[in-house]
């Protein structure tokens, strides 16, 4: 049996299908924040900078997208069910764009945070024939695909659990993941800084090489704003 922390036990314990209510407004994490003491956030914004960025795609492509999305969204959820699967294999794959994912946490942020914590404990030791980017994406692509039928059951333990298995990691793995505070905080941190730093109100949002696009943007936004951004600059007189 997983024992979750504090920090997170409470979401997970929900098996109401309204535990899990699925909005995306930033100020939601507000009732999260106040379950934890500040100092835990004070105590390592320093270890923002160890966590990596978890990207897809070409590192060296002209153009990176960048997503600020949050795993318990559902506007983000029906963007990576709707939209990606085409935008993966225009762009993604074919090595015109470097995909980038930021973490945001909007309620229950308690879920978000495991979810983000499990894929980080992936990356950092993915199994025999994965890589760190292959395994974090396992886990947060997968609870993102999944989100209508976690909110439903109200159970997003047993799907983190069933996710952690793909990425090789057992109940005692998975239990000391879920416990690291350090990893926690790192990860909140970072959330905040890069969030702060680029003004994220709400999730989804993207950047197209610096160029800003809100909400549940289609297909034919992204073919115009990476067209644009492969645009050459004029030169200022």
């Amino acid at each position: 049996m997983i024992k979750l922390p504090a920090i997170l036990s409470n979401a997970f314990k929900t098996k109401n299908a309204k535990g899990l209510a699925l909005r995306c407004g930033l100020g939601l994490m507000a009732g999260f924040i106040l379950m934890v003491p500040i100092s835990i956030y004070a105590q390592n914004i320093a270890a923002q900078a160890e966590l990596p960025e978890m990207y897809k795609g070409n590192p060296k492509a002209p153009v990176e997208v960048v997503q600020y999305a949050s795993a318990t969204c559902s506007h983000c959820a029906h963007w990576h069910n709707t939209v990606w699967p085409e935008f993966e294999i225009k762009y993604v794959k074919t090595g015109k764009v470097k995909f980038t994912f930021r973490e945001v946490a909007t309620q229950p942020a308690n879920v978000a945070f495991g979810v983000y914590m499990v894929g980080r404990c992936a990356a950092a030791k993915p199994p025999a024939k994965m890589t760190a980017s292959t395994a974090y994406f396992t886990v947060v692509d997968g609870f993102l695909k999944d989100q209508a039928k976690v909110a439903q059951s109200g159970d997003a333990l047993t799907e983190i659990k069933a996710l952690a298995a793909l990425v090789g990691m057992d109940d005692a793995a998975l239990d000391a993941c879920l416990k690291d505070e350090a990893l926690f905080q790192k990860v909140r941190g970072r959330m905040e800084k890069t969030m702060q730093a680029n003004k994220v109100e709400s999730t989804p949002t993207f950047f197209v090489n610096g160029v800003r696009l809100d909400g549940e943007t289609e297909l034919k936004d992204f073919d115009a704003a990476i067209t644009a951004a492969q645009k050459p600059k004029k030169k200022s007189s």
